[in-house]
């Protein structure tokens, strides 16, 4: 297997057959403060992957974000066999 490759925050990964996967965590925090209702937050975790394998993306919010790891591993393993447990896309 090729190794992994990282640029601006986004990894890839070559696949056996071609092509390659690429995914991104990443997070949008804002917090104003003064606002006339007190301060505004706002917090969106998000993980983003393309399998180039299937020709599939998936974009995924989540709440509460996922600690780099486990639950970051569990959720991206999740998504790949569901994707390619489906035989037929509409």
């Amino acid at each position: 297997m090729r190794e992994l490759r990282f640029s601006l925050a986004v990894f890839v990964r070559p696949t056996a057959t071609g092509g390659g996967n690429f995914w991104h965590w990443g997070a949008w925090t804002y917090n104003l403060r003064g606002a006339d209702d007190g301060t505004l937050s706002a917090y969106y975790p998000t993980f983003a992957v393309r399998l180039g394998t299937i020709d599939t993306n998936m974009v995924v919010h989540i709440a509460p974000g996922l600690d780099k790891g486990s639950g970051q591993d569990q959720l991206d393993r999740t998504l790949g066999r569901a994707a390619e447990a489906i035989r037929n896309w509409p």
